[in-house]
């Protein structure tokens, strides 16, 4: 905190502004309220005023709030730096707490690793969360192509971190591969020794050349070999 405290005559700067400049610095840093009414989330955000016994000058200009320029976690706490950008320049560090009620998709059972879950599997609930996070599961037609990457037990929120994407290519299965060679694009017969999923590296063999290749699978299941 960088504050000089302001002489006894000098009309004082209201601790209670610079408590709301730091939550809607906050604020202003959160997903749109289009977002927000779609995950069907409220927030609350609350800034701890500064020590009454601060005492800084009223700032004759507008105060500028600065968020930390690295935040870890998903927000729950952060220090926003409020200052006065002059005549009378001071800065204060204001702790801020955010907390979210979000609806999502919680697991009503024991779900195994590799599990889809359907609608049978979960419902929908009411959690209040310390920050605000998106990751949560809102539509069940969001995991459709994925599966579950660890096992969840029953009363657990659905998060996009515990889904996998499944394999667009399998083991043993006739693949394309596509390879790019002097502006042309060149197709060949191949046969997957992994799996992979969209975007995951994974080796195939030329059933032409017998050849072993490494290449990328993309969303349709075909493997672009790399050069």
């Amino acid at each position: 905190m960088i504050a000089p405290p302001a002489a006894a005559d000098t009309v004082l700067q209201p601790l209670a502004a610079i408590a709301r400049r730091a939550e809607l610095a906050v604020r202003g840093s959160l997903p749109q309220a289009s977002e927000l009414q779609e995950r069907a989330a409220t927030v609350r955000i609350e800034a701890r005023q500064p020590d009454s016994r601060l005492r800084l000058a009223a700032c004759a200009e507008p105060l500028e709030a600065q968020l930390p320029a690295v935040r870890s976690g998903n927000g729950a706490r952060t220090v926003v730096t409020v200052r006065c950008p002059g005549p009378s320049r001071w800065s204060v560090l204001v702790p801020v707490a955010v907390e979210s009620t979000v609806r999502v998709w919680t697991t009503t059972r024991a779900l195994p690793r590799g599990a889809r879950p359907g609608v049978g599997d979960a419902i929908q609930t009411t959690q209040t969360i310390h920050g605000f996070s998106n990751s949560y599961i809102v539509n069940l037609e969001e995991i459709e192509g994925f599966h579950l990457a660890r096992p969840l037990p029953a009363g657990t929120p659905l998060e996009r971190g515990v889904l996998a994407a499944d394999p667009v290519v399998r083991r043993g299965e006739s693949v394309t591969l596509l390879a790019t060679q002097g502006g042309l694009e060149i197709r060949a017969p191949g046969r997957a020794l992994t799996d992979a999923a969209p975007g995951e590296r994974v080796r195939v063999q030329n059933v032409n050349s017998l050849k072993i290749v490494e290449g990328r699978a993309d969303n349709s299941g075909r493997v672009r070999v790399d050069h």
